[in-house]
């Protein structure tokens, strides 16, 4: 399936949970994975955790795989949200990425670092079984030397590793979350050694929503906590 040109602005929509001013409110800006929808996210629970008095407000967006392959997906996010949320008045922003969408995460807060509070990963796509046993072959990324970089939608875990072994994510800022039975545990465990120091909650499920849902209460339940 060829997905939707990427040459318009992107496709976000707004939604104003906590009932206060934006600047005492954290805006939490939800990126969908490769086969999920921006609405996904409204019927599948996620918006419904949170409630007027956690002082959440919440942008969902249509950041499909067309902004991965054309690599514009940082720019496109920056003039659909960040540039607005500011006018609007919002200080804290959060990223939360389910899947690719935790992917889409890492790139932007490396291309716009210091503009993202926190960072939300949920599942996130870090690369397949080859570019990681060839990095764990070599003795962990700092000794791992990445080659020629080629264009192309195959050498894009060789691209988004090389970018991670010249700038780092920022460990003091994400929380990452997998499910006990999900295809990407193993890639998840991987990336929490080489930058979390192991980091990681565990629940139990997999790869899919009702998962995916469990994670973001038990990161919001707390709501006090993440917006100090």
């Amino acid at each position: 399936m060829i997905p939707p040109p990427t040459a318009k602005p992107l496709e976000v929509k707004w939604h104003q949970i906590s009932g206060v001013a934006p600047a005492s409110t954290t805006l939490l800006v939800l990126l969908p994975g490769r086969h999920s929808r921006r609405e996904d996210f409204e019927e599948n629970g996620i918006l419904s955790a949170l409630r007027p008095n956690d002082r959440f407000d919440a942008v969902t967006t249509d950041l499909h795989l067309g902004y991965y392959k054309d690599r514009n997906l940082d720019v496109k996010l920056r003039e659909a949200v960040f540039e607005p949320a500011r006018r609007k008045g919002y200080r804290r922003i959060e990223l939360v990425g389910i899947s690719l969408g935790g992917l889409g995460a890492l790139i932007y807060d490396s291309k716009f670092p210091g503009e993202v509070d926190r960072i939300v990963l949920l599942s996130p796509y870090t690369g397949e079984k080859p570019i990681l046993d060839e990095i764990r072959n070599a003795g962990g990324l700092a000794k791992w030397e990445p080659g020629t970089v080629a264009e192309g939608g195959r050498n894009q875990d060789r691209r988004i590793w090389s970018m991670w072994k010249s700038s780092p994510p920022p460990s003091s800022r994400i929380v990452l979350a997998v499910g006990a039975s999900d295809k990407f545990r193993e890639a998840n465990s991987f990336f929490a050694r080489e930058f979390l120091g192991g980091r990681m909650t565990v629940v139990e499920g997999g790869h899919d929503w009702p998962t995916w849902c469990e994670m973001f209460r038990r990161t919001y339940a707390q709501p006090s906590a993440s917006a100090r």
